[in-house]
């Protein structure tokens, strides 16, 4: 046997295994492909599912003047007077008349050395 020989068998050879390989792997890809398919059909089908389980939600929460300002003391009591005032803050916008409210956002101005604002929230507790 010549060197060509060899080298024609040996070629013939990579060339099988290139073509039996390459037809493998692409019979892998389309068996992954069509496992992936059956998997998001069902994950479609799951979240349709649990869609139609969901009770309906509940009417969404609205803060009253009362919960806003028990929500500052909380903050108060946590040391955190900025978020405390934003609370006090919304409390007075749905009831400008809570004193105790107006009362606490005057305490934080004197507190933060504003003493012209804070006369300005007591004045307007009646």
């Amino acid at each position: 046997m010549t060197n060509r020989d060899r080298f024609i068998g040996s070629f013939i050879i990579i060339i099988a295994l290139i073509i039996f390989c390459g037809c493998a792997s692409e019979k892998g890809q389309q068996i992954v492909l069509s496992d992936y398919k059956k998997m998001m059909a069902l994950q479609k089908q799951k979240a349709l599912a649990t869609r139609m389980e969901e009770p309906s939600l509940p009417i969404v929460y609205e803060a009253t003047a009362e919960s806003c300002e028990r929500l500052g003391d909380a903050y108060m009591k946590q040391g955190d007077s900025v978020a405390a005032f934003t609370e006090y803050q919304k409390s007075l916008e749905k009831d400008p008349l809570r004193s105790s409210a107006r009362y606490k956002s005057g305490m934080i101005f004197l507190d933060r050395g504003f003493p012209e604002d804070a006369l300005r929230e007591f004045d307007q507790i009646r």
